[in-house]
């Protein structure tokens, strides 16, 4: 489907019958259309470095997988439905020559229950946290293993993709500055890795690099009872794929960047009577690396938002954010082999 399109279906589109009548959000990769009970996911049809949605083939294939993944913690995906424009109106579901798009179709959740929106508010409690904490320990113990081997080469990459921040940043921060820190933060990335290629290699051995969510962050949770988690990366397995502890460490990470440490040390303790991986030899100090590159993707991604973002509110917004995760990146980069 196209943009246009996207806005007709929004407008016009219907499902069991009851139009749509929808709000529609955008991301880079795809359109969501909300009604009043679902929430309908339709894939761009793009090509990137990282994700190929450019065929209605693929775009099928990673609807169903999107479903497949996020069933395994997850009851509010509902399965995908085929999309067909008939005699001008958009259908989604039922038999038609040729589908338009698919789409992956969820239960709608109440949006101020996402975590960051509970955090911001206040309203998050500790009930929530603890429920969560098992909920994230079961999966994480029943995931599928995966045994590639530590690749030295891409770890150092995927850190050291943070260098190209300062001219993302050029006139929002003071450029000299930024460039020392990051400077200093990758030196610290590459001795430690250099030094521990060992400890993440025996941690594949022991099973610990399992196929689990990939971006386990606030605003993929919704807080409701039980918690839910939503939207793990499906679209690139080298992405999902990792050490329990660098998805874990996404969500405390993020947690500590609201100026939660109380809750992200209480996600912690709770997992880890589940699902014990952080006392393991040498665990903490991995542990530690991972939160850092965690805020350091975190703070790429704002400043490559804040790059392509001509409105000055969204701008403020994205630069209170980048600010956030910036400055964990730089405190955790400085505890790197402590």
């Amino acid at each position: 489907m196209t943009g246009e399109q996207v806005l007709d279906f929004r407008n016009k589109g219907s499902y069991h019958g009851q139009l749509l009548n929808g709000q529609l959000v955008e991301t880079h990769i795809s359109w969501i259309v909300f009604s009043d009970l679902y929430a309908f996911k339709v894939k761009k049809p793009v090509k990137f470095s990282f994700v190929d949605f450019s065929t209605i083939a693929l775009r099928k294939i990673y609807c169903e997988k999107e479903i497949q993944l996020n069933s395994r913690y997850s009851d509010i995906y509902l399965g995908i439905e085929p999309i067909f424009l008939k005699d001008g109106d958009w259908i989604i579901g039922g038999k038609g020559n040729k589908p338009l798009d698919y789409a992956v179709v969820m239960r709608k959740m109440d949006d101020e229950k996402r975590m960051d929106r509970k955090i911001e508010s206040g309203e998050i409690g500790e009930n929530s946290i603890v429920d969560l904490a098992h909920i994230i320990a079961r999966f994480h113990l029943l995931a599928s293993r995966i045994n590639k081997k530590f690749d030295l080469l891409k770890a150092k990459k995927l850190f050291n993709d943070i260098a190209s921040v300062p001219d993302l940043l050029d006139g929002v921060y003071k450029k000299d500055d930024i460039s020392s820190e990051i400077s200093f933060a990758i030196n610290k990335s590459n001795v430690f890795l250099e030094r521990n290629q060992h400890v993440f290699q025996r941690r594949i051995d022991y099973g610990l690099k399992r196929d689990l969510h990939g971006d386990l962050h606030c605003e993929n949770v919704f807080l409701g009872n039980p918690p839910v988690i939503f939207d793990c990366l499906e679209f690139n397995d080298e992405y999902r794929q990792i050490d329990v502890l660098y998805d874990f460490a996404f969500l405390t990470m993020d947690l500590e960047s609201w100026g939660r440490g109380d809750l992200s040390m209480l996600l912690e303790a709770t997992y880890e009577k589940s699902f014990d991986t952080i006392s393991l030899r040498d665990s903490a100090k991995v542990y530690n690396y991972f939160k850092c590159l965690r805020a350091n993707v975190r703070s790429k991604i704002m400043a490559v938002k804040l790059s392509q973002t001509t409105d000055e509110q969204a701008k403020c917004r994205l630069y209170k954010s980048f600010d956030r995760y910036y400055s964990l990146f730089i405190k955790y980069a400085h505890l790197i082999g402590a």
